[in-house]
């Protein structure tokens, strides 16, 4: 197969993806607290990771409970906003083709970004755990 073409089939297939990521956080609820737990290092350490409430996040951003969307994850927003602009320009790179070079030329800043992004999360993680340890080591 060309690589022209699989570059848009995996792009056509994480289109698909991101589209039903973004309607199933409209159909499912945000607090739905007896479900399964989809965190892993949840279950098995009883701490949130970097990622926790991000599920949760999207459904709340999707209902239009903001203020919820921000305290189950604030990093919510920035991914909603990536899957919306990732949504809105993927389309739009197969009609005009120069849109398409001039991402690909700035990917390394792209990589960056999203690198610095996943960073912040992680530093948000710690810090959420940091906190939670102090609360709980203040309780009596």
């Amino acid at each position: 197969m060309a690589k022209p073409i699989r570059k848009k089939i995996f792009s056509l297939a994480l289109t698909t993806a991101v589209a039903l990521v973004l309607l199933l956080s409209y159909f499912l609820q945000p607090y739905t607290d007896n479900g399964p737990t989809l965190c892993l290092f949840r279950q098995w350490t009883g701490l949130p990771c970097p990622g926790c409430g991000l599920t949760r996040s999207f459904c709340a951003i999707s209902h239009g409970h903001f203020a919820d969307a921000w305290s189950f994850n604030p990093f919510g927003y920035l991914f909603y906003a990536l899957a919306v602009l990732f949504l809105i320009l993927t389309p739009l790179a197969y009609f005009f083709a120069g849109l398409e070079e001039a991402i690909l030329a700035r990917s390394h800043l792209i990589t960056r970004a999203l690198l610095g992004l996943l960073a912040a999360m992680y530093i948000y993680g710690f810090a959420r755990l940091v906190v939670m340890a102090l609360s709980t080591s203040a309780t009596p």
